[in-house]
């Protein structure tokens, strides 16, 4: 299966922009080495019959692409132009990521406050009183299995929402698995 396919398959469709454009490098990729054919077999004068010279099924099969290459366009700025592509595409997946990670952060921490505040425990624990550590560990064990209606609601709410944190994270393990 082509690259192409498996980060359209495998991307999660709300992030699709944030992935990285794979068609525009290609894209600048083919047209370089299109450009690059072109000159080796052409020349530089740019002045010659179009028809003239080696002709290949890969630039007949592409003729906006042909006459879209500039042949004045030198290697270095060709080489340029993909750089700066590649530079902007790795700043886009980097400012993503942060702005995710940011978010998931946040997200963990809320639900840290709120598991513990519904298990009863005063936010933060101390930490030097070794006497009520097991008076929070036996608050949290009675808080996820106590029955009652509402515990169960509340402890619903807060596993559904970690789940969702679970899967927001595992997301995004996989765009940064994508993106390498």
């Amino acid at each position: 299966m082509k690259f192409t396919h498996v980060l359209k398959f495998n991307s999660v469709p709300e992030w699709r922009e944030a992935y990285i454009n794979y068609a525009l490098l290609k894209k600048l990729i083919l047209a370089a080495s299109t450009a690059e054919y072109r000159e080796a077999y052409e020349g530089l004068t740019g002045n010659q019959d179009e028809e003239a010279g080696p002709r290949s099924p890969l630039l007949s099969s592409q003729p906006s692409l042909n006459r879209a290459v500039s042949v004045c366009m030198t290697r270095e700025q060709r080489e340029k132009e993909f750089l700066e592509a590649l530079d902007n595409e790795l700043a886009k997946i980097i400012r993503f990521y942060l702005k995710k990670q940011a978010e998931i952060n946040a997200k963990l921490e809320e639900l840290g406050m709120m598991v513990q505040h519904a298990e009863g425990i005063p936010s933060p624990p101390p930490e030097h009183a070794v006497d009520e550590a097991g008076l929070y560990t036996a608050q949290r064990v009675a808080f996820w299995t106590a029955g009652g209606r509402g515990l169960a609601a509340q402890r619903e709410n807060l596993k559904s929402q970690l789940e969702e944190l679970f899967v927001t994270t595992s997301n995004l393990a996989t765009y940064v698995q994508q993106n390498r």
